[in-house]
Parts: C-alpha cells; sequence; structure tokens
C-alpha cells in the first residue's frame, strides 16, 4: 500500500519537479522530508551540508569520481588495477550487449547513476527482454535531473558488466568508508543486499557503533561482525581517494580477504536521510568542513 502511494505521490510531483530550480527543488524535498527549512546560509546538520555540496561544490574531479567506468582509470592510477573488478565490457547501446558472451553470473550497472544494477546470479533465468528495457530507460534518463545531485549531470550514459563476486561462503558485504575532507572516520556496514538487507556502523579502528541511517527496508544488525581482513587496506585507499574532496563515501568489499573497489558516491542517501539516535545528524555534520 505504502508502494503505491509512493507511486501515486511521485506521478503527482514530477510535472511540478521538472521546472523547479536546483534550490528550489532541493529546498521543497528537504522541508517536505525533515519538516523544517533547509538552512544553506549556515549548514550545521550532515544532511544540510551534502544538500549545499549538490548546490555549490562544483569540482570538475566529482563528475570523474561519480562515473562508474570513468572511476576505474582513476583507482587504477592511484592504487593499482589489483583491486579493480573484473570488467566484461562497457556499452554505449543494449543492442550492443551480448548475453551469451558473458559467464553465467554477472553484474550490469548504469554509469551516470545510484542503485541501477542488475544482478544476474544464472543466466540461463534473466528476462532478456525486461533487463534490455530497463537498462534503455537507465540510457535515456539522466539521472541529474532525479535529484539534482550534480556529479552525475554530465556523465555519459553507458552500461558496465562485470564481475558477480561473492565470498567463498557465498556471502558479499559492502564497507562504505565516510571520507570527510579526505579522513575516513566512519564505516557502513551492508549485509545480504538483496534478500534481508541489514545495516550497521563502525569507526575505522572496528568499534560498533549506537548509530542508525534509515533505509527502505530492512534494519539495524544488533550483532557483532568480525573485523574484515582487508581493513587496513581498505582504510588507506579511502584515504588515498577520498584526497581533495569534503566529502566522500569509498565503497568497497572484502572478497576472502582481499580489498576490491566499488564506487565513490558523494551524496549518500541524498543527503536526505535521518539519522538516529539523535543528535548524530549534527555530529556527522561537525566533522565535514566545506570548500
Amino acid at each position: 500500500m505504502r508502494g503505491l502511494l509512493r507511486k501515486f505521490i511521485h506521478a503527482l510531483f514530477w510535472p511540478i519537479r521538472v521546472m523547479l530550480t536546483d534550490r528550489g527543488l532541493i529546498r521543497l524535498k528537504f522541508r517536505y522530508k525533515f519538516g523544517k527549512s533547509l538552512n544553506l546560509e549556515s549548514p550545521k546538520t550532515f544532511n544540510e551540508k551534502i544538500q549545499w555540496i549538490k548546490l555549490y561544490d562544483r569540482n570538475p574531479l566529482m563528475t570523474l569520481y561519480a562515473d562508474k567506468y570513468e572511476v576505474r582509470k582513476v583507482v587504477e592510477n592511484k592504487i593499482g588495477q589489483h583491486i579493480l573488478n573484473e570488467l566484461y565490457g562497457v556499452f554505449e547501446s543494449v543492442d550492443e550487449i551480448d548475453f551469451d558472451s558473458f559467464p553465467k553470473s554477472f553484474v550490469l550497472k548504469a554509469s551516470h547513476g545510484c542503485e541501477w544494477n542488475i544482478i544476474v546470479k544464472d543466466k540461463s533465468a534473466l528476462d532478456r527482454k525486461k533487463a534490455k528495457k530497463k537498462m534503455r530507460r537507465w540510457l535515456a534518463t539522466n539521472y541529474y535531473t532525479r535529484k539534482r545531485e550534480w556529479a552525475y549531470k554530465h556523465i555519459k550514459p553507458r552500461i558496465v558488466c562485470e564481475k558477480y563476486m561473492e565470498n567463498k561462503d557465498r556471502s558479499l558485504i559492502d564497507y562504505k568508508f565516510f571520507c570527510f575532507n579526505g579522513t575516513p572516520r566512519f564505516i557502513q556496514v551492508d549485509l545480504d543486499r538483496y534478500t534481508g538487507h541489514k545495516r550497521a556502523f563502525y569507526t575505522i579502528h572496528w568499534q560498533k557503533l549506537d548509530l542508525f541511517m534509515e533505509k527502505r527496508c530492512g534494519g539495524h544488525y544488533k550483532e557483532e561482525l568480525g573485523r574484515p581482513k582487508s581493513l587496513t587496506d581498505m582504510i588507506e585507499i579511502a584515504r588515498t581517494l577520498s584526497e581533495g574532496f569534503a566529502f566522500t563515501r569509498i565503497d568497497m568489499y572484502d572478497v576472502d580477504g582481499k580489498a576490491v573497489f566499488g564506487e565513490v558516491t558523494f551524496y549518500p542517501g541524498n543527503g536526505m536521510k535521518r539519522f538516529s539516535p539523535n543528535g548524530w545528524d549534527e555530529k556527522l555534520g561537525n566533522y565535514l568542513e566545506l570548500p
């Protein structure tokens, strides 16, 4: 029922949204989400400062880093090819994609957006017609127009195909490093992304935090997680890749003890996610020094 209501509101809001300026839309969405005005003149909270970055930080490197394909070249130059996931192909048109040339399992994702992924564990079960329709929609959409996340505005639309990753026990955990002015400080850990999605937060010294960021499904993972074997490597990688930016979230995986790069995000949750308990939005905001 809530999903239908969300779609109904989205359908009503879309014609208005496309006519609004970036500042106007962001202010409107922020008030709708948090029930208060957005303070852009003197932002204090993490979410407010992410909105400021969306509107005013125009570092051209952000476009390069946000591009799911081009960022691979940055990572290779700064860190080395050894932390990159295996690439099967990159395509400007869906018609270029030859599914038969891919192995049994693989991942398709858009270079120019967020959460535009197709996880294929068994190619024989893939509805290719449906997948192609979805990817054509991705390629025809400028992701920037949806949430006004500037870094995506000038990314060339492409489809990237990479290796499907998992550990020997068939698990895969996302480690997302919150980096403030080039310093990694917190780690968002996501488990079971496509089944029973759970999330937890840790310090870089692997101390569990009483911190939760809302999401659409699942909940807070309350148990203690084992320290990833590649944690030290991941911290140094995050430190290197986040250098020169006010804020970045560097996403990685620990695959059987080896660090593997995922992506770079400048606007986690679109800067529209509630943190709990109360006070964490301000606490995180204190770490972020705007340019």
